[in-house]
């Protein structure tokens, strides 16, 4: 009996030293589990049992072993046509390529092997280079996905303008209402005939240098040389000797003449006073549809805020790109016109105090 109980006192001792070792080795590994940050599923696999946490920590260095020399490997990815391709796939840390050997393809690939970028000529030469010899320079996003985010952000110049609503329609009515009247008075001033530098000077030299006789001559050989206006108002001196009906003729002729170049100029004007009015309207519309989202949804979620308030400044935008554009137009083709006219007025004063018979 002394001996039984000395061998089961012994086995109990050392089952109790067991046992403390075991839990010595759970909480090692459980404190190695939580300094790795594995998930929570693993950490409670190494609380449970030390040979299933030994496991799960082999696991996790064979990874980061892996990781140190990576490899391909065959993976099933997805295109953005949702077509499913097995091909080889290369992570390095955070960032992940495929290559198909097949078409001769790579790109880059999000955690869910989703195919976010497609790679040109250049980028799949160095695919094809790393996979073939093992050894190449790659290209990745330094971002993680913003840079590829914003550039898939980007939208055509009809997008920018849906977005902005039912506003942004009569903006660029008017915008192309000023564009179509612009190019017309640029095309009308283009035509006009050009205008004799130095004429009230020459007519000066003439009326100084000739006798009433000779004057009526002279002028009808200068005539002649005229083109346009200047051709016309010559052409009233000539035929009209009395003063008040050719001061009459000549004033009636130059506000036809200013009627005719500025005859739907103001449209441009007016498209450059109401764009910004029209682009202040489609914001203040743009807002209150933002506040009633906010009344429904709340302001956590700043996407909701953010996106409707940069749908309501695109029609500002729009009106400020139309605007702007439509002033200067107005401005220089105005000043064209006036400086045009305020040489055919200095002609036609000078032509008047003319004294001439009609021959």
């Amino acid at each position: 009996m002394d001996d039984q109980t000395l061998a089961l006192s012994t086995i109990e001792a050392r089952v109790k030293t067991w046992r403390d070792q075991d839990n010595y080795q759970k909480r090692l590994l459980l404190d190695l589990a939580q300094r790795l940050s594995l998930p929570a599923a693993k950490i409670e696999q190494v609380s449970e049992n030390s040979l299933q946490g030994l496991a799960v920590l082999r696991e996790y260095a064979a990874q980061k072993q892996a990781a140190i020399n990576p490899q391909f490997s065959e993976k099933k990815v997805v295109y953005k046509t949702g077509e499913v391709i097995l091909v080889n796939t290369l992570k390095l840390g955070p960032v992940q390529w495929f290559w198909n050997a097949q078409q001769q393809q790579g790109g880059l690939l999000d955690d869910d092997n989703n195919v976010q970028y497609l790679y040109g000529d250049k980028h799949n030469a160095q695919l094809a280079e790393l996979y073939q010899k093992g050894r190449a320079s790659l290209s990745f996003d330094p971002t993680l996905t913003r840079a590829l985010q914003l550039s898939q952000q980007q939208e055509s110049l009809w997008q920018h303008i849906e977005r902005g609503g039912i506003w942004a329609m009569p903006i660029m009515f008017f915008a192309l209402f000023a564009l179509v009247i612009a190019l017309t008075k640029v095309w009308q001033l283009w035509r006009l005939p050009p205008l004799t530098p130095l004429l009230v000077e020459r007519i000066d030299a003439i009326a100084k240098s000739a006798t009433v006789a000779e004057l009526h001559q002279r002028l009808v050989q200068l005539q002649q040389q005229l083109q346009g206006a200047q051709k016309e108002l010559v052409g009233i001196v000539l035929s009209t000797p009395e003063s008040s009906q050719r001061d009459d003729k000549l004033l009636a002729y130059l506000i036809e003449h200013r009627q005719q170049l500025t005859t739907r100029l103001g449209a441009i004007a007016i498209t450059a006073a109401v764009a910004p009015l029209l682009g202040l309207l489609g914001t203040v519309s743009g807002m209150i549809e933002t506040f009633q989202m906010m009344n429904l949804f709340g302001a956590g979620d700043p996407s909701v805020v953010s996106g409707g308030i940069s749908k309501a400044l695109i029609t500002t935008e729009l009106g400020l790109v139309v605007a702007i554009p439509a002033l200067i137009l107005h401005a220089l083709i105005s000043r064209q016109i006036k400086h045009y006219n305020t040489q055919l007025d200095t002609t036609a004063i000078r032509l008047g105090n003319l004294e001439t018979q009609q021959r």
